[in-house]
């Protein structure tokens, strides 16, 4: 209870996503980065909310400082400088725009450091190249952004899910270059993002999520994608367990990966692949329930049993609830028009003949309605019960 009380409280959230967002601009500015993914930092500066976007910007920075490499980074830090310049004085809303400002921004920073170390003709492509793919990863990302923003749901089908399948590539790729005691953080990451779609999603989301994974270290060298080969297979495995328990399907998704392992042969990456196998699945676990449905919309996804059964009690008990409003509204008001009637019959008996009628009811219309709709509800009358209001009548 404490902890969903602090995670609702905004300043905390606040403070969540200025630390993520600098300790990803941190990790992401690393210079010796390789691959088609080196400049993701570059891109998620040109997707994210221009506060976040300055924050990651300051990530890089401090990073460059305190390694002493700012030298390596000038390029990447020239293009996130005029990509938030850019953004400062005109804000592109649209994908596309977002894109082209970030495409061209690391374009123009390569190549004018490129012409004043007198490599410009040769480093050219190069840029061009890097300078095309991180502008269709910042207008894939700021896509998935603005729509999940709006909806709360990624919607993984058509166009969006081409979109989405596109970000999550370069992102892989970029999470691959991390090891933590030899052990590659996006191996722990992606056994666990792929447990999550195939507890949820079962083999479309496993098979999906694993081949995501694995283009993403592809992306960044080949032996990056030589450590994630087993990814679609485990999740379409673990997909394919008939025990939905988040202990079965992480049992399986490792036993098969470890089977894979043993069959690809046994080397001196074996025990850090290992390793990080047993990080992601001991994620999950911890994470396995809670990932709300309604975040992700994904074709030919088998639904969950239980979740419709608890999805149709919920629907039947709201009609249930609503159709014995319906009724106790209704006798209400047929209650309320029987009063009305039967007050307009006494006052038509009591005030019909009387010559104050017009001045009594333009006086106090309302006092004396009410009057009547009482007398209405009364079994008995008796002098000494009548009310006040028609004290002036006993004359």
């Amino acid at each position: 209870m404490k902890f969903r009380k602090l995670t609702s409280n905004r300043i905390f959230r606040v403070i969540v996503r200025i630390a993520g967002a600098f300790a990803a601009g941190a990790l992401l500015s690393d210079p010796q980065g390789e691959g088609a993914a080196m400049y993701a930092d570059v891109a998620l500066i040109g997707a994210l909310p221009l506060p976040w976007a300055a924050v990651m910007f300051a990530g890089s920075v401090v990073r460059s400082a305190v390694t002493g490499q700012v030298e390596r980074s000038v390029i990447r830090l020239s293009a996130a400088l005029m990509i938030l310049s850019g953004r400062m004085f005109f804000e592109p809303s649209r994908p596309r725009s977002r894109g082209v400002l970030t495409g061209i921004s690391l374009l123009t920073a390569g190549s004018a450091v490129a012409f004043l170390t007198g490599e410009f003709p040769r480093r050219l492509t190069f840029f061009l190249f890097h300078g095309g793919i991180t502008a269709v990863t910042a207008a894939c990302l700021t896509a998935v952004f603005s729509a999940f923003s709006r909806r709360k749901v990624l919607h993984l089908t058509g166009t969006s899910g081409t979109v989405f399948a596109l970000a999550a590539v370069i992102c892989w790729g970029a999470v691959f270059r991390f090891e933590v005691l030899g052990m590659n953080i996006a191996i722990a990451l992606g056994s666990a993002a792929v447990l999550m779609c195939a507890y949820h999603f079962r083999r479309t989301g496993g098979i999906a999520a694993g081949a995501l994974v694995l283009c993403g270290g592809f992306l960044c060298s080949r032996q990056a994608g030589e450590l994630a080969v087993f990814l679609p297979a485990a999740g379409f495995v673990a997909g394919s367990c008939e025990i939905r328990r988040p202990l079965a399907v992480s049992g399986t998704f490792a036993l098969t990966g470890a089977v894979m392992l043993i069959l690809n042969g046994v080397n001196e990456k074996s025990v850090p692949l290992l390793a990080g196998i047993c990080a992601g699945v001991l994620i999950f676990l911890l994470f396995a329930d809670k990932l709300p449905d309604k975040w992700v919309e994904l074709p030919g996804a088998a639904p969950d049993p239980e979740l419709i059964r608890s999805r149709q009690n919920f629907l039947s008990d709201t009609i249930g609830g609503v159709r014995q409003d319906g009724i106790r509204i209704a006798d209400k008001m047929s209650q309320s028009q029987q009063r009305k009637d039967a007050a307009e019959e006494i006052k038509q008996k009591v005030c019909a003949g009387c010559f104050r009628n017009p001045i009594c009811w333009n006086s106090g219309s309302r006092r004396l309605s009410e009057t009547f709709r009482n007398m209405a509800d009364m079994t008995e009358f008796a002098r000494e019960s009548m009310p006040e209001e028609l004290s002036f009548c006993h004359d």
